[in-house]
């Protein structure tokens, strides 16, 4: 739950947790209104910012031939969200005058195992090979479970989209050309300005 300790293993976990206390500092010492989300990963269509990887995903679907699911084994528990459910959350939290102040894991209804992944793949490309793995790391690892009970408990706020109908909604969206109709910006690093 939310009370677990945080130990930030890495330079992206580090400053989210930074931002964290940042946002704290504002709310306990100038009374600034805040609400923190801490966000498992994030699964939709599109692939832009954060989800690059799931363009890849889509892609993959897209050709049918071999796709690399998120998870490094088939036993391997991980909890994703769904970005409609993200943005949910963003909007209960905002409304809410019981969220501010508090921070709220956010995450979808159910963890779910590389090998129940793989098959809800299989289910909507039957042919293609599954791989475990994925060009980055999840940095999950082993068994991941979100507790989303505060939210619930506090907000009356609950994930509505399962891993099922996520990757659904990613394969609709390239059955209907969504891979096309995308541009993506490339970015530039070096001086921060993103180029048409």
């Amino acid at each position: 739950d939310e009370k677990h300790p945080c130990r930030p293993k890495d330079m992206y976990s580090t400053t989210k947790r930074m931002q964290e206390l940042l946002a704290l500092t504002y709310y306990y010492q100038y009374k600034v209104p805040i609400t923190i989300l801490r966000l498992t990963a994030v699964v939709g269509s599109g692939g832009k910012g954060g989800g690059r990887s799931w363009r890849k995903f889509a892609e993959s679907l897209a050709e049918g031939k071999k796709i690399q699911i998120p998870h490094f084994s088939p036993e391997e528990l991980c909890h994703y969200v769904d970005i409609r459910d993200v943005a949910r959350m963003f909007i209960a939290t905002a409304e809410h005058p019981k969220a501010i102040g508090e921070a709220f894991n956010c995450a979808g209804p159910e963890p779910i195992r590389g090998f129940e992944f793989a098959a809800i793949v299989k289910n909507l490309v039957a042919d293609i090979k599954i791989e475990y793995g994925f060009p980055w790391s999840m940095a999950q690892g082993n068994e991941i479970a979100i507790d989303m009970t505060k939210a619930e408990k506090l907000i009356n706020y609950k994930p509505k989209y399962t891993m099922v109908e996520t990757i659904k909604n990613i394969k609709d969206w390239v059955d209907s050309g969504g891979l096309e109709k995308e541009h993506v910006k490339k970015e530039s690093f070096q001086d921060g300005i993103a180029e048409n």
